[in-house]
């Protein structure tokens, strides 16, 4: 049997301490962006893409002066893509040993409700699943680049909005000095899972609360069911075997209703089993993030396919994988030829 190889890519466009970033010229920091953007994702770069970086980078210079010279501790990392994400990517993060500063970007002359959103989005993902950020100031910022002037407004206690020559400003009056740096590459490397008290609350919801649009389930063959799957898992478990179970149904039966309790179940029975469940429907997924406030055991299939054409998802520790809709998976062959 042949072994696979992953080819790691790096996910960033940029990566350097503050003092390198700002002795920079615009012309090297771009040909560094552009090169290593093509490397690492696989899509070409637009003419609005180019522009919003030059945008970024003028600002940038500009207000991260001021910063400098108060704490020059920073590492700024351009495009960073978020791990399990489908390639979402904050424009601009600095890290060192007390804060992460995620800045996002907008060449706009108003504030969006989308926009916020995605600053507000950010901010609550790095904050809640980035291990390495855990211990650390998470502030995030929106700044839009074509208004003057604004400042610092603090938005439902989550994420501030500033227009770009205010920036400066802002990250100094809400940062203190830190008195050293960050292994930025443990940082940029670190897992991605969610807060132990978001499993145990999504745990205590999957037990007390019905989910909406998940039909009630009456069959008496599911309780014995999932029952027969913890045995074999178990069993599993114990002898150091794999295993594979399949579960059919017609539709209605209660399949993904299962799946779903088994996925949360299984953690309780034997602290050492990770589950998860993988499903590639769109909407289902919607609906139970939604219910839970987060996706503490639920996954789009199409994000763990991604990270693993990406980096091997090498951070990717489930024992126990629940496979809604296994008709439609892909082989190896095909996932290998497909970046989702």
């Amino acid at each position: 049997m042949t072994q696979e190889i992953h080819v790691t890519k790096n996910r960033y466009s940029y990566c350097h301490t503050l003092e390198y970033f700002m002795q920079s010229n615009e012309e090297k920091w771009l040909n560094e962006m552009h090169k290593n953007f093509l490397e690492a994702f696989d899509f070409d770069i637009t003419a609005q893409q180019i522009n919003a970086w030059k945008d970024c980078y003028r600002v940038l210079k500009e207000e991260l002066a001021k910063l400098y010279q108060k704490n020059a501790n920073f590492h700024i990392i351009f495009e960073y893509a978020l791990p399990y994400e489908s390639g979402r990517r904050p424009d601009v993060i600095l890290v060192n040993d007390k804060y992460v500063l995620i800045l996002e970007f907008k060449k706009k002359k108003g504030i969006l409700r989308s926009d916020c959103d995605q600053a507000m989005a950010y901010g609550r993902d790095i904050q809640e699943y980035h291990f390495a950020s855990r211990n650390k100031i998470v502030l995030t910022y929106l700044v839009i680049t074509e208004m003057d002037t604004y400042h610092n407004e603090f938005i439902k206690g989550e994420f501030y909005i500033c227009s770009g020559d205010r920036l400066g400003n802002s990250l100094i009056e809400n940062t203190t000095s830190s008195s050293s740096s960050e292994n930025i590459f443990d940082w940029i490397n670190s897992r991605y899972e969610p807060l132990p008290t978001i499993v145990e609350a999504a745990r205590k919801i999957m037990l007390n609360e019905a989910l909406p649009q998940i039909r009630k389930v009456n069959s008496t063959c599911i309780p014995s069911a999932i029952q027969r799957l913890k045995e074999a898992v178990i069993d599993a478990k114990t002898h150091s075997k794999h295993i594979l179970a399949f579960v059919t149904g017609i539709p209605g039966s209660g399949k993904t209703f299962l799946g779903l309790q088994f996925a949360h179940s299984i953690k309780d029975e034997k602290k050492s089993i990770n589950s998860v469940y993988l499903s590639g429907n769109g909407p289902l997924i919607k609906v139970i993030k939604d219910s839970l406030k987060n996706d503490a055991f639920i996954k789009n299939l199409h994000n763990i396919t991604y990270e693993f054409n990406f980096s091997g998802a090498k951070d990717f520790s489930s024992n126990v994988i629940v496979f809604d809709e296994a008709q439609r998976a892909w082989d190896r062959n095909k996932n290998s030829q497909k970046n989702v």
